[in-house]
């Protein structure tokens, strides 16, 4: 944490830098954003949601998605 901004900054090993630009395949539960049928963006945690107003998992185990095409939009486990 930059003490002065406030700012975390993250820092990567070498193994997950190189993952970046690489088309990955990864499975988990979705979060929406979007109260709609369907969404292109949502979060995705390992763990199954329990509570609408609090993810249920940790920020670094969250994942930020944005698809191609819309999805249907739910809580429930995607890949």
């Amino acid at each position: 944490i930059d003490e002065t901004t406030q700012l975390f900054r993250a820092s990567h090993p070498a193994h997950v830098r190189a993952m970046a630009g690489r088309t990955l395949t990864i499975r988990g539960y979705m979060l929406p954003l979007e109260a709609e049928g369907s969404t292109r963006r949502f979060l995705l945690s390992p763990y199954t949601p329990v509570c609408f107003f609090h993810p249920p998992a940790e920020p670094n185990e969250v994942i930020e998605l944005e698809v191609r095409r819309p999805i249907r939009s739910g809580y429930h486990l995607v890949d």
